[in-house]
């Protein structure tokens, strides 16, 4: 290993120059740098410089010069060395021949310097063949170029790395957001617009199949009045899910033609009237009349936009209901007292099914003039009866009947009823009253007009 380079030095005038070699095969000496000798020797001089010392102070100083830099990055990296004291180095030089290398390097220490360019002095031991030590101060002012690239160097590879540094993490950062934002997105999508393969295969079922419903009536409706809309629901068929049982309306899932048929019956001798309507309009009218069981079967071809609604509606003002009729005995001897309502079990004709046997309650199905009948029979040893019959929890006649034996009391009226309206046959005093059964006591009552 190579630890040291021959400089030549030259005087000329006042000057002198050191020169590093333009080769080097040491590692530790990658940067050649000349360096003046500022003095007042009139003579040359050859020696060999010792760098070994100059490497841990170069070091030492570019770290120093590149922390300047960072902070003061306008400033000048390194002054120029003004000795004043060269003079007295070359005198020493004359005038101590026989000092050794030993004294010397311990002589060579630079204590203070006056010039505020010289900031950073660096003492440098000559080694040579020559009887006298040789003590000189390096102007480093040439190194300012040199060293303001190297430093340039250094600071442009860390600020590369920290701008690389936080283009990593910034990619990384928005590489994540881009992720998070996009997922959240479907998330969004697929909340907000319910988007599941089910839903999917849902809508691919339902555009592919074609619409179709068929559903009966479960009961009589009495009256079907006003603007009354036939509910049919005893639903069989429901492809698609288009028809609504709890409103009776079917709508149409797509534009096109539509087949619709229907089939009415009217109850014993009843006139049915009603229409077929589309939307709020009426599409075509129906009727139906006899002197038994009246029906009204018909289909009809409707050219439908998609969302139109069809139903069957009542079609006139006037009622159409069936006759309204009951007849009821009481099965079994009753004990009644207080306000008790008397049932009347044991029903006979209930046409309309206006009459509760449970209840014990009539109820009129539409408004007019109703015959109402009641015999009632009084049962030994009493054979007293107090009775009445109310509309509505109000009283509206009462019936008394006493004797020693049987006593029976039978009563008929006249009633004008509004639909709604409710009739039945109560207990009316305090006491207890025995009324009998096994088709002795009856209560009856039929619509008139």
């Amino acid at each position: 290993m190579v630890n040291r380079q021959t400089i030549v030095l030259v005087a000329l005038m006042l000057n002198f120059h050191l020169y590093f070699v333009s080769s080097c095969e040491n590692e530790n000496c990658s940067y050649a740098i000349e360096f003046p000798l500022i003095s007042k020797l009139n003579a040359p001089l050859q020696a060999e410089l010792d760098i070994s010392v100059l490497t841990e102070k170069l070091k030492e100083l570019i770290k120093q010069e590149v922390q300047a830099s960072v902070s003061k990055a306008n400033e000048e990296f390194v002054g120029n060395i003004v000795d004043k004291r060269v003079e007295t180095a070359v005198d020493n030089l004359k005038a101590l021949n026989n000092i050794t290398i030993a004294t010397y390097k311990e002589e060579l220490k630079v204590n203070s310097c006056e010039n505020e360019n010289c900031s950073n002095a660096i003492d440098i031991p000559l080694i040579s063949k020559l009887n006298a030590p040789l003590k000189a101060e390096l102007d480093i002012s040439i190194l300012t170029a040199q060293l303001k690239e190297l430093i340039g160097h250094k600071v442009e590879a860390s600020v590369s790395k920290i701008v690389k540094d936080l283009i990593r993490q910034e990619v990384k950062l928005t590489t994540a957001n881009i992720v998070k934002r996009v997922n959240n997105a479907v998330d969004y999508l697929h909340t907000s617009n319910n988007v599941t393969m089910s839903t999917y295969m849902q809508e691919l079922k339902e555009t592919m199949m074609k619409p179709a419903f068929s559903a009966f009536l479960t009961k009589t409706i009495n009256p079907f009045s006003g603007n009354d809309i036939l509910k049919f629901d005893d639903v069989r068929i429901n492809l698609g899910s288009h028809y609504n049982p709890k409103t009776g309306k079917f709508t149409a899932p797509k534009s096109g033609m539509y087949q619709i048929s229907y089939n009415l019956m009217g109850y014993q001798k009843s006139t049915v009237t009603f229409q077929i309507n589309k939307n709020n309009g009426a599409f075509v009218y129906g009727y139906a009349d006899g002197s038994g069981y009246a029906t009204s079967p018909s289909s009809v071809l409707m050219e439908l936009e998609k969302g139109d609604l069809v139903y069957i509606i009542h079609r006139t003002k006037r009622k159409t209901t069936a006759k309204t009729a009951f007849f009821t005995f009481l099965k079994r001897s009753r004990t009644l007292s207080g306000s008790q309502i008397l049932k009347f079990d044991d029903l006979q004709i209930n046409q309309g099914n206006a009459y509760n046997p449970n209840t014990g309650n009539f109820t009129a199905p539409r408004s007019g003039l109703y015959h109402i009948s009641c015999s009632l029979m009084g049962s030994f040893p009493t054979a007293s009866i107090s009775f009445q019959i109310d509309k509505n929890g109000d009283l509206f006649l009462n019936i008394y009947s006493h004797d020693s034996g049987w006593t029976t009391q039978s009563v008929s009226l006249l009633m004008e009823l509004t639909e709604g309206d409710k009739i039945y046959v109560k207990h009316s005093t305090s006491r207890t009253d025995m009324v009998n059964g096994n088709r002795q006591s009856y209560f009856s009552g039929f619509l008139l007009l």
